[in-house]
């Protein structure tokens, strides 16, 4: 057995310096964090590396985190003696060595399908103007650039399109006032979210927890949105995030959690500007959303 100190030293080694000597494809994200500079995997772009620690965002379905011997455990089947000895040089002759494991292939994303279309678009229209306080001029920038619809039982669909402009997913949202819906329809591609953006070419990015603060934010905050991504996490996603700063290479610094300001959203956005060193912009002044924010506003202008 290896003593505390060598456990010690495995669980301290370098990931990042570990890995890339292995041929692993791991690239540095943007500037150093508060402890260091950040890798992510090239090629599972939810991994990502932090001196002696990881975070696997969607792994199998969940988030995995831990050290550097949990992860050569995870990553290349390797039982805990053979983890202590590859990181730390320690030699030992196991009595049933392991044979490393193949990794598996990750599952085929099913195709998407968009919720069958309905005809009463004005439902939504009215929703969204009228219950939400939204603002036409919004509205009528997301039906031209085809993100928003409504589906057969008058729900408003927020489309999710990838960067091809292919639609890969969607966030329904009801419109009857006395009965809340939410879903994310089935299919919906991982790593992406309802986005809208501003100016012509986008360097920033501002994410929220739902389509009806992502633009609620957009009406209250407009002037100051003139190069941004605005990102739907369905919830909070820290996936989406990661996912979406990676395909259009955001700099950190440039990005901001605008979370509610509940216990699940403060504590959504301590974590990642902890971990990444996001800016973070929260409701303030008692306000649970952005959109109970844009109704007061709007109630006090006589709208």
């Amino acid at each position: 057995m290896f003593d505390d100190s060598i456990i010690r030293q495995a669980r301290n080694v370098n990931l990042p310096e570990f890995l890339m000597s292995r041929g692993e494809p791991i690239k540095q994200m943007g500037r150093d964090g508060r402890y260091g500079p950040r890798y992510r995997h090239e090629v599972h772009t939810s991994l990502i590396f932090q001196n002696s620690q990881y975070i696997w965002n969607s792994h199998q379905g969940k988030e995995r985190r831990g050290n550097a011997v949990d992860f050569v455990q995870l990553w290349y089947g390797w039982d805990f003696k053979t983890a202590i000895s590859e990181l730390t040089g320690e030699t030992y002759t196991p009595t049933n060595p392991t044979i490393p494991q193949p990794k598996q292939k990750p599952n085929p994303v099913e195709t998407f399908n968009p919720p069958n279309e309905g005809k009463n678009i004005n439902r939504v229209i009215a929703y969204l103007s009228k219950t939400r306080k939204i603002q036409y001029e919004t509205i009528k920038k997301c039906l031209s650039s085809k993100i928003l619809s409504v589906d057969e039982n008058n729900n408003a669909v927020f489309k999710i399109l990838d960067e091809n402009k292919i639609i890969v997913g969607a966030e329904v949202v009801g419109t009857l006032t006395d009965k809340r819906f939410k879903q994310i329809a089935a299919n919906t591609k991982p790593g992406y979210g309802f986005t809208l953006k501003t100016g012509k070419t986008q360097d920033k990015a501002c994410f929220f927890e739902s389509p009806i603060d992502l633009l609620s934010y957009y009406d209250l905050f407009q002037n100051q949105l003139t190069s941004h991504y605005l990102v739907s996490t369905a919830g909070l996603k820290e996936s989406i995030v990661t996912a979406t700063i990676d395909r259009y290479d955001l700099d950190f610094h440039n990005v901001w959690i605008c979370t509610d300001a509940d216990q699940a959203g403060r504590d959504f956005a301590e974590r990642m500007s902890g971990t990444y060193g996001f800016n973070v912009h929260l409701p303030s002044d008692g306000f649970k959303d952005w959109n109970d924010i844009l109704k007061k506003q709007k109630a006090a202008s006589g709208f």
